[in-house]
């Protein structure tokens, strides 16, 4: 565990330094008999024992940021939260567990930094095989120095979360403490201030699904049928894209919600971060991985839109599961092309070299008190902080409940049928005392219809099937219906024996419509339509008849 410490000490020369004057450093560390270094080191700092220093510091982290994990555990207990997300959490533990495996130097090391990274190695095994003299101020001095760097970058996150909490969001506050998590770990393990590997992957733990659906579900549906559209052209078919739709021949093909890409995003970035981490990439190297995840995430969806296209229009006739086919083929293509960049980007270091320097143990010596005591000062203001930023939720007061003027009352029917008014659900009563609207729940004698009448634009306003999936509900996306000469979104909804079909739609004062909510938010965003807005989910115990005349693009993700 020594070299550890001894890592980040050394990181911290400049590379030129380090390539030009190797030969120095060896024998100006020689002649000063730097025999006693690492054990002066470990017995006042307690590095020897650091297992049990980096349990302290990620407890403290676990305590002060304790909502966080209260909202993960409700959110992936009540469904509404994606299960494989916390394939993401297990995936960096993983890669944790396995390089504390490997000795520290190694490990950094072999993060690939390239002809760097050999020269880190290399003298990184050489300060753990020779010793230091006992009484080096100016070692002990800098070893202080960088433990309390170390502590640094994740005390300012946690000070911001602290800050930010009472005007935050669930999510954003999650962010902030798995970015101090993810950099007390990267400098715990790798003598890093950030690994990007591994704080990728903790990020993406986090139940973000749901909100990624909702912010950029719409942005990658336009970008998947600009694509789209221009490929159809080249090939002389003279498809136009309107939002999400393309129009040709008297035809209307959508690229509905589930069409997205959004968990193909996601999944993207997790095979970038997990390789990343398995090949133990550099930060430049990560980056740029990831950032190759999105842009073939993204050409890999256009493809399947365009394909599914020549399907959905007639111009190809399939089977069925013709569209999870191209999906999986699609997916497939992306995997391989990621894996095949990974390897690419892989810079092999030269392990025999780096094995001719010994690994030796350290004995015990003295370090300056001062020093030490400076050490144990840094580690206490940094559990001092986490302490206190868990008492701030704690003295955290809710938001006063905003007035809704304007509110016209709901109307007395729907489709032609009186409505019956249904008193809400306790849970439902807490979640409309902090919604920009107003919130009613009604019965026709069959069906079961719920309206949310909407003030101004807000992430409050959920997607019905994140709704009955948090009730434990199976959900399947079904194509879009029209009903009246009125488009709605729609899917099944299944639990135990109960069947249900659930359709919805957002509409505003004007007769614009949106069959869901990421591309009602960004319209509202925009400016391209006004408050007040209803939005409307029925729910009924088995199909509506419709008169389908939109056709979507219903590949599997």
């Amino acid at each position: 565990m020594l070299s550890r410490e001894v890592t980040r000490l050394s990181r911290r020369s400049a590379p030129g330094d380090m390539d030009m004057h190797s030969s120095a450093a060896v024998g100006a560390m020689s002649s000063l008999g730097l025999k006693s270094m690492c054990a002066a080191v470990a017995s006042r700092l307690d590095i020897r024992r650091l297992p049990s220093n980096w349990v302290l510091i990620v407890v403290a982290l676990a305590i002060a940021t304790w909502p966080v994990w209260r909202w993960m555990a409700h959110r992936f207990a009540d469904g509404s939260g994606d299960m494989w997300e916390l394939l993401a959490a297990v995936t960096a533990i993983a890669m944790l567990v396995r390089d504390q495996r490997a000795t520290p130097s190694e490990a950094m090391a072999q993060r690939r930094d390239g002809p760097r990274s050999t020269m880190v190695m290399l003298r990184n095994r050489m300060l753990e095989s020779m010793a230091v003299a006992p009484n080096n101020s100016r070692v002990q001095r800098a070893v202080v120095r960088q433990i309390s760097v170390t502590l640094a970058f994740p005390a300012l996150l946690v000070l911001a979360y602290a800050a930010s909490y009472a005007f935050l969001s669930p999510l954003p506050r999650g962010m902030l403490a798995m970015a101090a998590m993810g950099t007390a770990v990267s400098a715990l393990w790798y003598g890093r201030r950030v690994d990007i590997p591994i704080l990728g992957l903790l990020l993406i733990s986090l139940p973000v699904m749901a909100s990624l659906n909702f912010y950029l579900g719409y942005p990658l549906r336009v970008i998947a049928g600009t694509v789209t559209e221009a490929l159809l052209q080249m090939n002389g078919i003279a498809a136009v894209r309107d939002g999400a739709q393309l129009q040709w021949n008297d035809q209307v093909i959508a690229i509905d919600a589930p069409c997205s890409g959004v968990k193909m995003l996601w999944t993207g970035a997790y095979l970038s971060f997990s390789l990343a981490a398995l090949m133990r990439l550099s930060t430049l190297r990560s980056i740029a991985l990831a950032s190759l995840a999105v842009v073939v995430v993204i050409a890999a969806n256009a493809m399947r839109a365009t394909s599914l296209f020549y399907v959905e229009a007639g111009l190809i006739p399939g089977p069925e599961f013709l569209h999870e086919a191209i999906g999986l083929v699609m997916f497939a293509f992306a995997a391989a092309t990621l894996f095949v960049a990974a390897r690419k980007l892989v810079t092999h270091v030269d392990a025999e070299h780096a094995a001719s320097f010994p690994r030796s143990g350290c004995g015990s010596a003295s370090i300056h008190p001062g020093s030490s005591e400076r050490g144990a000062t840094s580690a206490c203001l940094f559990i001092a902080v986490c302490l206190l930023a868990a008492l701030v939720p704690l003295a955290t007061l809710e938001p006063a409940t905003a007035a809704h003027a304007g509110f016209p009352g709901w109307p007395s029917e729907f489709e032609g049928k009186s409505l019956r008014a249904i008193p809400l659900s306790t849970i439902e009563e807490n979640f409309a005392q902090s919604f920009p609207g107003n919130i009613g729940r009604f019965s026709d004698g069959r069906r079961e219809i719920v309206m949310r009448w909407i003030a101004s634009p807000t992430r409050k306003l959920h997607p019905a099937s994140d709704c009955f999936k948090g009730s434990g509900y199976h959900v399947k996306p079904l194509p879009l219906e029209r009903i009246n000469n009125q488009t709605w979104g729609a899917f099944s909804a299944e639990r135990g024996t109960q069947q249900l079909h659930v359709r919805e739609a957002i509409a505003d004062g004007n007769g614009k419509r949106w069959t869901d909510v990421s591309a009602w938010y960004w319209a509202a965003i925009r400016g391209e339509t006004q408050p007040p807005w209803m939005a409307i989910t029925v729910a009924a115990s088995g199909p509506t008849q419709t008169d389908i005349s939109v056709v979507p693009l219903t590949g599997a993700e």
